[in-house]
């Protein structure tokens, strides 16, 4: 599977290849295809990933939820807005998780900015 993740952030064909096995098949490369969601401007992920990443739905939490306890701010945001926030379902499981997000003690800019995002999502839950 390794051989087929992307080469670079144009690498749409590669992608497709990849995702083409589905979930659970891709999980071994998980982890760095997640890689690709840092800016969500790049084609390949706008295209491919981060599409195929929400249809996978609420076994791709416990990846998730990795990530968010990891520092890679891009990626947590990427991830929050454009996967738990486009799954009703997904941020339906993960409801307690963006309280935590939500009530957290911000120690920067982009702490805040996860902060209402999550808030954001939650409050899309109630108003749904």
């Amino acid at each position: 599977m390794r051989e087929l993740l992307p080469r670079d952030k144009y690498d749409i064909e590669r992608a497709n290849a990849l995702v083409s096995y589905g979930y659970p098949a891709i999980r071994p490369v998980l982890p760095e295809l997640m890689d690709w969601m840092q800016d969500m401007n790049w084609p390949v992920t706008y295209q491919v990933i981060s599409p195929f990443l929400r249809s996978i739905g609420t076994p791709f939490i416990p990846e998730i939820r990795r990530v968010l306890a990891e520092e890679n701010y891009d990626i947590k945001r990427s991830l929050l807005i454009d996967v738990v926030r486009e799954s009703r379902e997904v941020a339906q499981e993960m409801k307690e998780d963006l309280k935590k997000i939500a009530s957290m003690q911000p120690e920067n800019d982009e702490d805040e900015d996860l902060q209402e995002i999550a808030a954001d999502i939650l409050l899309d839950l109630e108003v749904l």
